[in-house]
C-alpha cells in the first residue's frame, strides 16, 4: 500500500474471454460484486446497461470509488477501471477474481497513483462526526440498476430492468426472452426487440382491436397472423358479434413464453370461438378460402430480416385481399 497517495487506480485489458461470459449481465454483476468483497472495498450501488445483441457497460459505485467495464463479446474483450482510495483497499485482489470470473486467457493491467501527497498541501483538519453516523445503504445489501436497450437503438426502447432473466430459448424462428421491468412488469423480447410489456400492453392491442370492428358493419370471421401473444386475440374476442377468431403464428415458443410469463394476454388461447394454428401465415392464407374473414389483422414483428419479412410481401398482400369479404377490412401493426 502507497501511503503517499490517496488512491489507486488500474486500467485493465482483459483479451480472450469466454464471450458468453461477456455478454451475461448476471455473470458481469457477480464478477463485480466478488471483485469488491475481494478487494476489502464497500459496495454501494451498481448500473448496468445491456446493448443489443452484444456488450454491456456496468458501473460498481464504492465507498472508496468506482469499478467501470465495458464489454465487446464479438472480440471476446472487455476493459476495466478499477479505482480505490485509502488504505485497505487491494483492487489488485479484486482485479484476479474478475479475470477469472470471465474466464480470461491474457491481460494488460496499468496501475497508476492517483492524488501523490507531495504535490498537495496538508489536509483540512476533519471534524468529529462520530455522532451522526447514517447508514449509506438503508436496510438493504446493495442497490442496483440495470438499463437494457432494445436493437433499435435510439429509435427502439430502454427499459430499466431487475437484470434478471426469466426465460430465454432460441427457436427454430427466434430467439424469445422475458426480463422484469422495474416500471412495466415483466417484458417479453424476440431477437432483442421488445414486444410486449405486462402493464401497458393494453394500449396497443385495445388501439389496434376496437377500431376495425366497431367500423365493420357485421364482423363475426376474424383472422390474426401473428399476436403470439394473445393479447390482440383477447381484446377481439370481446366483441359479442364475433363467431369465430383464427390465430395463425409460426411458433408455438412464443404462445408457450406468453401462457407461462403472460397469462392475463394468453386467457384468450382457452376461448371456445378461438382457433389456434401454429404455421406459416403465408401459406395460410395462400390456402384460405375466397371472402372467409371480415377482419383481417397483421400483427407481426418488424420488417428486420426476420420469419415475419414474408408478411411485407405483395404475394402476402394480394392473398389477404383475396380472403376478405366484400366490405372486408385489413389492419397491420404499425
Amino acid at each position: 500500500i502507497d501511503i503517499m497517495a490517496l488512491g489507486r487506480h488500474l486500467l485493465v485489458e482483459f483479451y480472450s474471454c469466454d464471450m458468453e461470459c461477456l455478454n451475461s449481465a448476471k455473470i458481469v454483476e457477480e464478477a463485480m460484486i466478488q471483485g469488491v468483497i475481494d478487494s476489502g472495498t464497500t459496495f454501494l450501488n451498481s448500473t448496468l446497461h445491456q446493448f443489443y445483441p452484444y456488450g454491456l457497460s456496468a458501473v460498481v459505485v464504492l465507498a472508496e470509488s468506482h469499478i467501470a467495464i465495458h464489454t465487446w463479446p464479438e472480440y471476446s474483450y472487455a476493459s476495466l477501471d478499477f479505482y480505490t482510495c485509502g488504505e485497505v483497499a487491494n483492487p489488485w485482489a479484486g482485479f484476479k477474481t474478475i479475470a477469472e470470473r470471465l474466464k480470461s486467457k491474457k491481460y494488460s493491467i496499468l496501475e497508476m497513483k492517483r492524488g501523490l501527497k507531495g504535490l498537495m498541501p496538508p489536509p483540512v483538519p476533519v471534524p468529529d462526526a462520530s455522532e451522526e453516523k447514517e447508514e449509506v445503504c438503508g436496510d438493504e445489501p446493495f442497490k442496483r440498476v440495470h438499463w437494457y436497450c432494445d436493437k433499435l437503438g435510439a429509435g427502439g426502447t430502454i427499459l430499466q430492468t431487475t437484470g434478471e432473466i426469466l426465460y430465454s430459448c432460441q427457436s427454430p424462428f427466434q430467439k424469445i426472452e422475458v426480463l422484469k421491468s422495474l416500471s412495466f412488469g415483466k417484458v417479453m423480447l424476440i431477437d432483442g426487440t421488445v414486444q410486449v410489456t405486462e402493464e401497458d400492453e393494453f394500449i396497443y392491442h385495445e388501439a389496434m382491436g376496437h377500431p376495425p370492428l366497431t367500423t365493420h358493419p357485421h364482423p363475426k370471421k376474424i383472422l390474426i397472423i401473428g399476436g403470439g401473444d394473445g393479447g390482440l386475440a383477447r381484446e377481439v374476442l370481446k366483441h359479442s358479434s364475433i363467431e369465430k377468431v383464427v390465430l395463425v403464428d409460426i411458433d408455438e415458443k412464443v404462445i408457450e413464453a406468453s401462457k407461462r410469463f403472460f397469462p392475463n394476454l394468453a386467457q384468450a388461447f382457452d376461448h371456445p370461438k378461438m382457433e389456434l394454428i401454429i404455421g406459416d401465415g403465408l401459406e395460410y392464407v395462400r390456402t384460405a378460402k375466397n371472402a372467409s374473414f371480415d377482419i383481417l389483422y397483421i400483427d407481426s414483428t418488424d420488417y428486420t430480416d426476420s420469419c415475419s419479412d414474408c408478411l411485407f410481401s405483395l404475394d402476402f398482400i394480394l392473398h389477404c385481399k383475396r380472403v376478405l369479404t366484400k366490405n372486408g377490412i385489413l389492419i397491420t401493426q404499425a
